[in-house]
């Protein structure tokens, strides 16, 4: 046509139409707000008849993939193709979770109130010993290490019970605490032309499903953290977040990683099995989980150094104070040790003053002293695990067992025959020759 040669230089500009065009030109320099020749070349480059031969030859390299001769290759391949397992391959780069600390700092007090509250410890207690014992409730529960002074275990057996007795009670507490946090001095949800939306209280248990989306803009428009903060006491309790991770079996099914330097939890295959490879999928189940361990588990030695040398030069805290705090809410353990040991009370551990972070024999005391400590544990996960583990990713290639064994191009292998009855047809188990009459 002779506006470009066989080297896709310009030899001159189009001239019909021409207003169509120069529009598009405008659309295209419009940003720049620039004018000459190159937007024309840039829509002229793509109607090129090289272009096009380059575009056609790799789309016929793309659909000669199909043509290749290949399978995939599985190991442990029950459990990837188990029920609930789905393998991610994530895309681009690691960003932090919406909503920041505050999605970690709701369900660290939601935990505060279920193992430190005295209230909702005796309701425990007194429904574990009923015959249809719908929650499991160890009082003096001690890990591996048998350190004390930690959190009792429990967890969830009969959903009826969270219901009726757990999520009532947790709904009016929280809804009391974000009101104060936020300085609301109303119960109710009142619009400005005086319409009520029911309580607050209500919001949370999920009885304002008719008036939700009205509630949400008022929140909104008062102040976002309040509005995150509600929605997200609401999933975890209305939504049963919190009933999920809690009827889950500690070192069974989740737990923390052997491996050093991975400090979220994970998931277990079976009794202090952890499935190294794999992590859970959803953010806040996550972060339910690894706070549940290390509640139940505690920190390690070298966690408690670095949490103890974070918060000796932490410029938010009052350091001393703050450690004064954690070994008076573990004094009891604390005193007991001592009676064992026949020591005296090491007042050494009260001032950063007197506490040598670099006494190997005292930061090991205070490892047995306070590694269980709940506000430690809540200072060392908000300050170190969860700012530094939980990201999350704009996208994602997701696979099931249907997905990755659909089309028959898939090879197994699995030292056990696990027959499962969700897996796909496709599936087969084939044993070789040597190994039937075995499993």
């Amino acid at each position: 046509m002779g506006y470009i040669d066989h080297n896709d230089k310009i030899l001159k500009l189009a001239s019909e139409p021409c207003s169509k065009f120069l529009n598009e030109i405008h659309e295209k320099v419009k940003p720049k707000n620039l004018e000459g020749v190159y937007p024309a070349f840039c829509i002229l480059r793509d109607q090129s008849t090289q272009l096009k031969k380059e575009r056609k030859e790799k789309l016929e390299l793309l659909y000669s993939i199909d043509e290749f001769k290949f399978f995939d290759i599985l190991d442990e391949s029950d459990e990837i193709l188990r029920h609930g397992k789905e393998l991610n391959y994530t895309l681009g780069l690691a960003k932090p979770l919406d909503g920041g600390s505050m999605r970690w700092e709701i369900p660290l007090l939601i935990f505060k109130f279920i193992f430190c509250d005295q209230k909702f410890r005796e309701i425990f207690r007194a429904s574990s010993q009923s015959d249809d014992y719908p929650v499991v409730f160890e009082e003096n529960f001690r890990p591996v290490t048998g350190i004390g002074g930690g959190c009792p275990l429990v967890r969830f057996i009969k959903h009826e019970y969270f219901i009726k007795n757990i999520k009532l009670n947790l709904s009016r507490e929280l809804s009391k605490i974000l009101l104060e946090r936020f300085r609301e001095k109303n119960t109710d949800i009142i619009d400005d032309n005086g319409e009520e939306y029911g309580s607050y209280e209500d919001f949370i248990k999920g009885e304002s499903f008719d008036k939700e989306n009205k509630i949400i803009e008022l929140l909104k428009a008062k102040n976002q953290d309040m509005l995150n903060s509600f929605l997200l006491v609401k999933a975890w309790l209305s939504h049963e977040l919190l009933y999920h991770v809690m009827s889950y079996r500690y070192r069974v099914e989740y737990g923390l990683s052997e491996k050093k330097g991975k400090e979220i939890a994970i998931p277990f295959r079976g009794k202090d099995l952890p499935s190294e490879n794999s992590e859970f999928s959803h953010p806040d189940i996550m972060i339910g989980f690894t706070i549940l361990s290390y509640l139940y588990r505690g920190l390690d030695l070298i966690q408690v150094k670095h949490g103890l040398i974070k918060l000796k030069s932490d410029p938010k805290q009052d350091r001393d104070s703050l450690l004064q705090k954690w070994v008076q809410e573990n004094q009891n353990w604390i005193n007991e040790q001592n009676q064992k040991e026949n020591e005296q009370f090491p007042e050494w551990l009260t001032s950063f003053r007197t506490l040598d972070l670099e006494h190997e024999d005292k930061i090991k005391k205070v490892y047995f002293y306070l590694s269980r400590n709940f506000s430690f544990i809540d200072y060392y996960l908000s300050n170190f695990t969860f700012p530094n583990d939980t990201k999350c990713y704009e996208m994602k290639l997701t696979g099931n067992a249907h997905t990755l064994a659909g089309e028959g191009k898939t090879k197994g292998f699995s030292g056990t025959d696990d027959r499962n009855d969700t897996m796909p047809e496709s599936v087969v188990p084939k044993r070789l020759p040597s190994q039937h009459g075995t499993n």
